[in-house]
């Protein structure tokens, strides 16, 4: 591989992981918090869910932001602003204090498909997309790997703040980065361009349904993939570390199953059956999970697969649907779209499953709308007005020839 392929592909994955390290570092970090600000979970279940809200509220309008100032601009400032949400996070003296800083740290979760994909759309013709955008997508289990393997330790260390304010330094270098590896000219919008004049068009039905899909499958992975190691502790009787072994292996086959994912569907020129069978998929893992207590516990096994074959693997095929769905000059806006149905699913997804449990003292209700999520998702994906609104060119075909 070249080296320049190989900086581009570094940028994009550090891109996604910093657009979400905040997040996961506040679940790491979370016993620390409690312990030095005196705050409950709720609180701490607060923090998480403003950062998550934060970048789903901001992800239409980042969208156009990233149309109108290009990838390269748009990754640099969305890489500055995770540095500065990271460290306004380290030197929070109150718990008023690390709302804002998560907040602020919550923008990149918004920002970091429509720069990523716009990215992509200006470097890689149609046909060399998949497996880039699979790629790409697996730099938010990149940020949960480090998260967890890397924040306890520090923190035990050099306490909380030094472990935090450390990957604040880890975004300023993959600004570098960034500035060093794009080449400016390419991602520089000129004044009067398609994507000023395009900014206020209507995107189409097709990124609506893709956007209504990403909801329910945002919503469904929410309650799934938040809930099973809770689940299997206490309704399985699993050993804490033992369910975090469930957890665990959700997380490392998705990284993989969003590569070859994204890979199959370009190659075979379709998104639709892709995506399609990871939305039944989700409703089968929540089945699987429904069923657990009456057929036993190891069901939860290959529920846990094939929730990494579906809920955790979808995102790179949308975002593929949606940059070969469009005109190029939109890709950031329609991303913006697809990404705060999404983050708004997820956002809503733990907190109405943790409800019911508390509600109806069991887990069944939650795998039950979990089902109900997927085919609702499999619905949206079929419809009559999820066509995209331009074809993949002749010379795009022969690119997935060529790659087959």
């Amino acid at each position: 591989m070249r080296t320049a392929n190989i900086g581009l592909l570094t940028v994009l994955v550090g891109t996604m992981a910093a657009s979400s390290l905040a997040l996961f570092g506040l679940s790491v970090l979370a016993a620390d918090i409690i312990e030095e600000f005196d705050i409950t979970r709720s609180e701490i279940g607060i923090l998480l869910a403003v950062n998550t809200a934060a970048g789903a509220a901001l992800a239409p309008w980042l969208g156009r932001v990233t149309d109108r100032m290009g990838a390269r601009r748009s990754i640099i400032a969305l890489l500055l602003v995770s540095a500065v949400g990271l460290a306004m996070v380290a030197v929070a003296q109150s718990y008023p204090a690390l709302l804002v800083g998560s907040v602020v740290a919550g923008a990149p979760q918004g920002w970091g498909n429509p720069a990523t994909n716009k990215l992509i759309v200006e470097r890689l013709p149609e046909g060399r997309r998949g497996t880039v955008l699979g790629i790409k997508q697996s730099g938010v289990q990149v940020s949960v790997f480090l998260s967890g393997a890397t924040l306890p330790l520090a923190a035990n260390g050099f306490g909380w703040r030094w472990a935090m304010g450390g990957y604040s330094f880890v975004a300023i270098a993959l600004t570098v980065l960034a500035a060093t590896v794009l080449d400016e000219a390419k991602s520089r919008p000129s004044p009067g361009s398609k994507a000023a004049s395009r900014s206020s068009t209507p995107l189409g039905p097709m990124v609506i349904t893709v956007a209504i899909y990403a909801a329910a499958m945002g919503m469904a992975g929410g309650m799934i993939n938040r809930f099973i190691p809770l689940f299997a502790h206490e309704e399985l009787g699993y050993s804490t570390a033992v369910a975090g072994l469930v957890a665990a292996l959700t997380g490392l086959l998705a990284i993989g199953t969003r590569i070859w994912i994204s890979r199959f569907a370009e190659i075979r020129g379709a998104t639709v059956a892709p995506l399609v069978a990871m939305g039944l998929g989700a409703s089968l893992t929540a089945l699987m999970l429904a069923t657990a207590t009456t057929v036993g516990g190891w069901i939860l096994w290959p529920a846990a697969i094939a929730g990494a074959f579906s809920v955790s693997a979808w995102n790179g095929v949308a975002m593929l649907r949606v940059v070969n769905g469009v005109e190029p000059d939109s890709a950031g806006r329609a991303s913006g779209v697809v990404i705060f149905g999404f983050l708004a699913g997820l956002a809503a997804g733990a907190p109405v499953a943790g409800w019911s449990v508390d509600r109806w003292n069991t887990y069944g209700v939650a795998w039950g709308a979990a089902l109900m999520l997927g085919l609702v998702a499999t619905a949206a994906i079929v419809s009559p007005t999820s066509r995209g609104s331009r074809p993949v060119s002749a010379r795009a075909d022969e690119a997935v020839r060529r790659t087959a």
